[in-house]
């Protein structure tokens, strides 16, 4: 195989996609021009593949003895065009990853998440789903020879990836070229393969975050480009029929950009000529054995890439952390002592705050040469459509943090964060998150497909999931997808799975008519109750806050039986939740304490497993229950308000109710009428790491990239801004905004139509103005301000006056003065 001339191996990444521009913002944030809005593309010709997909567009290695240990294998296919198309899409997948390179550049990697549940617990884990990226591939070719190569790794590279349990590498593109019919490429077997172990995975040992292993000598040099020998590869062969048909992944693939860090810290002086390049990318020389760090300035979700020239056997490791130490993942390059640099990129992302590099095996009189170092960002494209702005800056930080904190969670789908990257077994999280992104970005794509995935999960596993209550949650992101976008379509598609999902808990009602026989009552919160962890309390911690769960469930079942046409149906859940309401009531209130308990000891009849403790005799009181009884009005209108005063008095709270369930406890208060009164002070527990620009998944403890803590930004959006949907797809909006305090306001919400901007001044009293702008195709309902009215003609005391699209501005008045004397 002869070598690339020097100089020939591109820089890895950013992947660049057209029509969709990164920009790196003076706040540190990475927002998206987009040329057009998004759309997805349209499947394969034919809608191929079909059912039972064609074997042909299935490739693998030929079954020869040793090609199956191959963690890694590299395909090729050259092709000769005697014009640059003047138009082309491609589909691409792979089990499980890949990155595809055309003339030696990277331009897509995948494929999609198909999603899983936890495995080993009670579901087979699989949605039995797989995804293709179609990729818009008009500038990757050219007239004359072209070279496709992929490189498709077999093994996971992330913590959880769905797999059919066999390999193989899709492809399939369509080229409009000038003055001829389209041409079709397909993955077959006149592609080239082999079997490489330049990348080999962490081994098990003592490290609890093994590195992974990159071996530059094991792989072929210039593999990718157009000059490179491959007659000595594999043909390749029919993968088989071993996948369900194809389905085209509707999100936008992910931006990428190079970031450039705040500081380099060389405690051991080894660092020499270090320079950075227009595109933020690094170029130093590491003169001899020892550590280097670079701090970021903020968490970032990113893959590391770097071009680097040293003595063979000289080894590199890359660890990327959220904090000074060590991080969960790392990666360690062991040099070829080639002429031409080594190009490395990391597989995988994670989320970073400090890149550390070692360089170790060199000695003291060699060195190393990298021209081109690199922590290339990435997430999902977004604009900065939403925006806020305040007399408070702490509130006006806390919204940005908050949307750091999800964007980098918005990958392929949500991440619970891109540090732990748990499976889609997390509604919890993306509930959370998808307000985030509808309210920051206005982005519905992610949310959509998230509920598609989630939903085929529960369908192929008997509507059950690892974490139980979470599959109501989903249900509960459904709602709040079709308010923002008015997407009935969807909801009409998942209805069947509502049904079933709420059939499921309805036969885990006991007795008593509480949720007692659930298999678990996985995951209230990050918190101890009684003695019990309640990640997965026993069924006397666990019956109310799901009972809770599960009768908003039944209202929401209801309005999607409604929406569906459904009337006998909806009528059905309807009953069923006024029953369900009612065994709460009488089961849990507690006139002693005024609150409501967790749950009565040993009605489950469900024996005790991993993740149910068995019962104790006790009686708990949560804030949890308390807080969802107000929330969804299992507690009389004339309790919530002392409920609630209640729960936030205790001596130990928040410290029992951790940013996870804040969401909830935001939303109670606001139901009770005491958002103005109690949510700013409870806001402000949430404190800004100024080394990651986020807060923290917990209080006191773990990581700093978690999406759950973006609840601030759908807090201030939805209650002090005050907008919300009072139709779905922001046909109408209700603007009822929430001083808190605040003098004045600014911000935007984005919609389907447009942004709806809204800026308020109020005085003591209150007294001030709101000035509204609505997008053509909305109008709105604006409410006045607690304790005042809109001094608008004809608008009585109270009441909210109806606007249609265009600007306003609207005067507000005491409500004190229009009282008789």
């Amino acid at each position: 195989m002869p070598p690339s001339s020097p100089g020939s191996s591109p820089p890895p990444g950013p992947v660049r996609y057209p029509g969709l521009t990164p920009r790196l913002r003076q706040d540190g944030g990475v927002a998206t021009t987009f040329d057009a809005p998004w759309q997805p593309l349209p499947p394969p010709p034919d809608d191929a593949p079909p059912d039972d997909a064609s074997p042909d567009c299935w490739i693998w290695l030929p079954p020869v003895p040793g090609n199956g240990d191959a963690t890694v294998v590299c395909f090729r296919k050259t092709i000769h065009l005697p014009a640059a198309p003047l138009a082309a899409t491609a589909w691409i997948s792979a089990d499980r990853h890949y990155r595809l390179y055309v003339n030696g550049r990277l331009v897509s990697r995948g494929p999609a998440d198909p999603g899983e549940d936890y495995p080993g617990g009670k579901t087979g884990g699989s949605t039995g789903l797989f995804y293709c990226d179609p990729r818009d591939a008009a500038d990757w070719f050219e007239a004359g020879e072209n070279v496709i190569a992929a490189e498709v790794f077999s093994e996971r590279i992330s913590e959880w990836w769905g797999s059919s349990g066999h390999r193989g590498f899709f492809f399939q593109a369509t080229l409009t070229l000038p003055g001829r019919p389209s041409a079709e490429l397909r993955a077959d077997p006149a592609w080239r393969a082999y079997p490489s172990d330049h990348f080999r995975m962490p081994p098990a040992g003592n490290d609890p975050h093994p590195p992974l292993h990159y071996h530059a000598s094991a792989e072929p040099d210039g593999w990718r480009l157009a000059s490179f020998d491959d007659r000595s590869w594999r043909a390749c062969r029919p993968a088989g029929r071993h996948w369900p048909r194809l389905l085209v992944s509707e999100i936008p693939p992910p931006v990428e950009i190079v970031y450039p860090p705040a500081e380099t810290i060389d405690a051991g002086g080894i660092v020499q000529n270090l320079r950075s390049a227009a595109d933020h990318r690094l170029s130093l020389r590491l003169r001899g054995d020892g550590r280097i760090s670079l701090r970021y300035g903020r968490i970032l979700s990113a893959h590391v890439g770097l071009r680097v020239r040293g003595p063979r056997g000289c080894r590199l490791r890359l660890d990327l952390s959220e904090s000074r130490g060590s991080g969960r993942r790392s990666a360690l390059v062991e040099l070829s002592g080639r002429d031409t640099p080594d190009v490395f990129e990391t597989p995988f992302y994670s989320s970073l705050a400090w890149l550390h590099l070692e360089l170790s095996g060199c000695g003291t009189d060699d060195g190393v040469e990298i021209d081109s170092l690199g922590v290339i960002f990435r997430s999902c494209p977004v604009a900065y459509r939403g925006a806020f702005a305040c007399d408070d800056p702490e509130f006006a930080r806390l919204w940005q943090a908050s949307r750091w904190a999800v964007q980098i969670c918005m990958q392929d789908r949500f991440l619970d964060s891109p540090d732990h990257q748990e499976p889609i077994s997390d509604p919890g999280d993306a509930l959370i998150e998808s307000l985030v992104a509808f309210r920051a970005f206005g982005e519905p794509w992610l949310a959509r497909q998230e509920l598609k995935k989630f939903a085929a999960l529960l369908a192929g596993n008997d509507s059950l999931s690892f974490h139980t209550s979470y599959a109501l949650l989903w249900l509960q992101m459904l709602i709040d997808y079709h308010d923002h976008t008015g997407d009935d379509g969807l909801v009409r598609e998942l209805a069947p799975q509502v049904w079933n999902l709420l059939d499921r808990f309805t036969g885990w009602r006991g007795r008593d008519g509480l949720v007692s026989e659930a298999p678990d009552y996985l995951f209230m919160d990050w918190v101890t109750v009684g003695g019990f962890d309640c990640h997965h309390p026993p069924a006397v911690i666990g019956q109310g806050y799901l009972t809770a769960f599960y009768c908003r469930g039944l209202a929401d079942a209801a309005r999607v039986a409604a929406l569906t046409g459904d009337a006998a149906r909806a009528e059905h859940w309807r009953r069923l939740r006024e029953e369900t309401a009612n065994a709460f009531g009488r089961e849990l209130w507690s006139p002693e304490r005024g609150r409501y308990r967790d749950g009565r000891p040993f009605r489950s009849t469900v024996p005790p497993s991993r993740w149910l403790p068995a019962d104790r005799d006790i009686e708990t009181f949560s804030p949890h229950v308390s807080t969802l009884a107000v929330l969804y009005d299992l507690a009389p209108r004339e309790r919530h308000a002392d409920i609630m005063r209640m729960v936030l008095a205790a001596p130990d709270f928040p410290a029992t109710c951790q940013p996870y369930f804040m969401h909830f406890v935001f939303e109670a208060l606001a139901h009770a009428g005491l958002f103005c009164e109690l949510a700013p002070a409870q806001m402000r527990h949430w404190q800004i790491n100024p080394e990651t620009g986020t807060v923290r998944e917990m209080w006191n403890a773990g990581d700093w990239s978690h999406g759950w803590c973006g609840t601030p930004l759908w807090q201030i959006s939805s209650k002090i801004l005050g907008v919300q949907p009072l139709l779905p797809g922001f046909r109408r909006a209700g603007i009822r905004p929430l001083p808190c305090g605040l003098s004045w306001v600014d911000g935007r919400v984005p919609t389907p139509w447009g942004e709806i901007h809204l800026a308020w001044t109020f005085e003591e009293g209150p007294r001030g103005e709101i000035r509204l702008v609505l997008p053509p195709g909305v109008e709105a309902e604006v409410f006045p301000p607690p304790g005042a009215i809109l001094a608008c003609q004809g608008v009585a005391p109270g009441s909210p006056v109806l606007l249609s699209a265009g600007e306003h501005r609207l005067p507000v008045i005491p409500l004190s003065r229009t009282a008789p004397a």
